[in-house]
């Protein structure tokens, strides 16, 4: 039997199941952030700078507390 990895939203903690609309962030070289939808099927990329969240009210509030 293959584990599963558990993800938890970055934001609120909330936990991903396979029909949820999750997005992935990215803080980019540049200095910026980007946001993607994010499939269940995707990998998760395990870059230090990645973060997961679980809809666009969490990328919201991610973006609120990039720009502070």
């Amino acid at each position: 039997m293959a584990s599963q990895t558990r993800i938890l939203c970055d934001v609120c903690g909330a936990e991903k199941k396979e029909q949820n609309h999750w997005f992935r962030g990215d803080l980019t070289i540049a200095g910026g952030i980007k946001f993607e939808r994010w499939n269940y099927d995707e990998p998760i990329r395990n870059l230090h700078s990645e973060f997961h969240l679980c809809g666009s009210e969490c990328c919201q509030r991610k973006l609120a507390e990039w720009t502070k």
